[in-house]
């Protein structure tokens, strides 16, 4: 299903504000977007055993009209300059965002380590001599009255009011908080041409976002509104871990590479991760690999989705038809290559490539083999030629059982529950809706045409819609991950991101990588020597 709507889109974004953001300004002055470099504390953390010490800025609105909310970090970041940057500009800037499942996302503080108790990326970056920021965002449930402190993955307990972070708040407040830094460029440490944005799950979404659409007039109201500065927003470089973006196409994707397993597929039923329903982010084990789910209670799917599945499923080809998306052998992309097998094949490259490396670092071959026996490999039995694409997704789907279907836009399809997704598209006084035209079509509590307000939003989340458009500065360097057993998404998603920033002439690092899960920040080592070699 093409865009088919790119010609009129230059709608009136004064009409959808009131709509989706509701930012309602309190009366901040302009001046206060002025950095001031002399308010700051200082800190040491350990890295590897070496101490860094560094000056915090915390706190910091980067907007001249936030919204209206007792919660105010949605709007600030915190800033960590290490002592090798105190006096320089030209330090790159590590912007990482906290975005999962849509939700808001409070500024990260720099004493916060990773999960298993090691450095964390914003920690690494500090002691590579970078400036750190940490963003806050408004997310699908950021409400006027929100008490801070409580638990930001209950909010529908905790706040109360319109809904001002609905689609497509999140990526106008990192655009605002780039701004910012830009504003203050000549007189803060790092420079601002060398902004690196970093996120996953939905905050890879967002950072992707952020850096295909760099200065695209469509979002320039809904940055006026909540005052952010006026000056440039585009980016140096995205960081993109298992983003999951191009909503628009999610669920006929995750249809077309999972319906041939529907009739062993299960699928989750539990809630999801963080807040909401069956579609939203995955289940509360989905980034929890050490806490599998007992796949023997789960149900298979009834008739009646198998059959939605298929009717999804064939919608994909049109799409991919459309991208016009160009292999690195010059091949086009066609719609029949959705059906013939060279899209499957394409797919398969780059999970073969993940696959050789780590047969050829693995100590014990033949446990490899034994433990992938989906792998084909050659007469020599050390080069992979091929994967039993089926007996591949059947072990994907052990790994963790698939979505529901539909996958994303769930909201009283075939009595679906809301998803992280659909939350992300209500409005002040909505807390969901259906973001495509299938599945409203498919909800009888839908009334009337399919709005373009929504689609029109739905378009403003989505990086391949901006990638090397007109009127936009789209980052020139980008490192893409998604794992080959992480089922939040379709890998399509990440491949098609992929080849369309490769077509159009970006550097791009692109794996599909060996036994992850939908997580991100990982091999740091390997991500902090791309950016040391990106120009």
């Amino acid at each position: 299903m093409k865009n088919n709507y790119l010609g009129c889109i230059c709608f009136a974004l004064a009409g959808l504000l009131v709509s989706c953001t509701t930012a309602k300004p309190t009366g901040m002055r302009a001046e206060n977007l002025t950095f001031n470099p002399n308010a700051y504390t200082t800190g040491s953390i350990t890295v590897d055993g070496k101490a860094v010490n560094y000056r915090a800025y915390e706190g910091i609105t980067y907007v001249a009209n936030p919204v209206e909310t007792t919660h105010t970090a949605w709007q600030q970041m915190n800033i960590y300059v290490p002592e090798s940057a105190y006096n320089d500009q030209s330090a790159p800037i590590f912007f990482k965002n906290e975005i999962g499942g849509y939700m808001p996302a409070d500024p990260a503080q720099i004493s916060a380590a990773s999960r298993d108790g090691s450095p964390s990326a914003i920690q690494r970056a500090l002691a590579k001599g970078y400036v750190v920021v940490s963003p806050g965002a408004r997310g699908r449930t950021s409400q006027e009255v929100y008490n801070p402190g409580d638990n930001p993955f209950a909010p529908a307990k905790e706040a109360s009011g319109d809904y001002i972070g609905k689609a497509p708040a999140a990526i106008v407040d990192l655009k605002a908080a780039v701004r910012y830094l830009r504003y203050n460029d000549a007189v803060m440490p790092g420079d601002a041409e060398k902004i690196i944005s970093d996120g996953t799950s939905a905050g890879g979404a967002m950072s992707a976002l952020l850096g295909a659409s760099g200065n695209n007039p469509l979002y320039e109201t809904y940055l006026k509104e909540i005052g952010a500065a006026d000056t440039r927003d585009d980016i140096f470089a995205v960081i993109s871990f298992c983003p999951i973006t191009d909503l628009e196409h999610a669920d006929m994707s995750y249809e077309w590479l999972y319906s041939t397993m529907n009739d062993i597929r299960k699928k989750n039923t539990g809630g999801g991760f963080p807040g909401g329903g069956a579609g939203a982010f995955g289940s509360p084990d989905a980034r929890m690999p050490g806490n599998p789910v007992n796949q023997s209670t789960l149900p298979v799917l009834r008739d009646d989705e198998k059959a939605l599945s298929a009717e999804l499923a064939a919608l994909f080809p049109e799409y991919l038809g459309s991208l016009g998306l160009v292999k690195a052998d010059g091949a086009v992309l066609t719609a029949a290559d959705a059906l013939n097998g060279v899209y499957l094949n394409y797919i398969k490259e780059f999970v073969i490539v993940s696959a050789q490396e780590a047969f050829n670092k693995a100590s014990d071959k033949n446990s490899f083999k034994s433990t992938y026996s989906w792998l084909v490999f050659d007469s020599t039995g050390t080069v992979i030629k091929d994967i039993n694409f089926p007996v591949y997704l059947a072990y994907v789907m052990d790994k963790q059982p698939l979505k529901p279907v539909p996958a994303f836009d769930s909201l009283g399809v075939l009595g679906g529950a809301s998803s992280g997704e659909n939350d992300t598209f209500g409005t002040a006084a909505i807390n969901g809706n259906n973001f495509t035209g299938f599945s409203w079509y498919k909800n009888a509590a839908n009334q009337g045409t399919f709005p373009d307000e929504i689609k029109e939003r739905a378009y403003l989340m989505n990086a391949m819609n901006f990638i090397g458009a007109q009127n936009t500065d789209t980052a020139q360097n980008w490192y893409i991950r998604h794992g080959t057993i992480d089922r939040d998404t379709a890998f399509t998603v990440s491949v098609n991101l992929y080849t369309k920033l490769l077509n159009k002439g970006y550097d791009v690092n692109y794996k599909l990588a060996w036994e992850r899960p939908h997580s991100g920040d990982y091999n740091l080592d390997e991500v902090f020597a791309w950016i040391a070699g990106i120009k």
